[in-house]
């Protein structure tokens, strides 16, 4: 299931794509990042898939 994650020291995460609201993270007000993870480690958060590299 996708979801969004911060990739700031906050390491928020939502359902919804959209910004970090997390005041004094590093990120603060940058896009959540879509992740596909399935154990909640978000180890591949913000890299691009083979399909993605495919459409640039």
């Amino acid at each position: 299931m996708v979801h969004y994650v911060c990739t700031g020291s906050c390491d928020g995460e939502s359902n919804d794509s959209g910004v970090c609201e997390a005041k004094f993270c590093s990120k603060e007000g940058r896009p959540l990042v879509p992740c596909e993870c399935e154990d909640g480690l978000h180890a591949g958060a913000g890299q691009k898939t083979d399909s993605e590299d495919a459409t640039d």
